[in-house]
């Protein structure tokens, strides 16, 4: 009787067990119906899978960098956070009004910052909505920053790279709170 109950203990334990981890295994395999999503592709040939670029210059790009190097001026705006059809805006978001003009020092220190490959984490992607409050014109080149998710987009050629800039938020930090000295950042 003893060897019967415990037989019948093992059966039981061992078809909970393999319920179980057929359980997960199916639970895993199923993605409900929802896109796969992006994967970095790293030296793989060109597909739908993201690029992270490796450096600022790669993420810039040659024009851009050049621009950035010959801004003489700079100003800032305070955005509207999302797109929208308006006569008055910055790359498609709503200028809710104009910052104050970068010094001389305060534009070498953002094109420091945007030059130094130490500004961004290149090799991942936050999986927020971009959704930026401030702009910076650069001489020609516009800058979008989204402080709350720490990410910034230089768009050009019609073409928007958004990066994270978190090991430069206290700079950006401190740069914003200048020219928006009325904004809680």
């Amino acid at each position: 009787m003893y060897i019967f109950s415990l037989n019948k203990n093992l059966l039981i334990f061992t078809v909970a067990i393999s319920f179980f981890i057929s359980t997960v295994i199916s639970c895993e395999s199923v993605n409900h119906g929802r896109p796969k999503p992006p994967q970095p592709n790293y030296g793989k040939e060109e597909s739908l899978d993201m690029n992270f670029p490796k450096t600022a210059a790669e993420y810039l790009g040659k024009q851009t960098i050049t621009e950035i190097n010959s801004a003489q001026e700079a100003e800032s705006y305070k955005l509207h956070h999302i797109k929208k059809d308006s006569e008055d805006t910055f790359e498609g978001y709503p200028i809710q009004k104009l910052g104050l003009k970068l010094t001389k020092t305060q534009r070498e220190q953002l094109q420091e910052i945007l030059l130094d490959s130490k500004s961004y984490i290149f090799t991942s992607a936050k999986k927020v909505s971009f959704g930026p409050k401030f702009g910076i014109r650069l001489g020609d080149v516009k800058l979008l920053i989204d402080y709350n998710n720490l990410l910034l987009a230089v768009p050009f050629n019609g073409r928007s790279r958004i990066e994270d800039f978190d090991p430069v938020k206290v700079k950006i930090k401190t740069l914003l709170k200048e020219l928006f000295p009325e904004e809680n950042i």
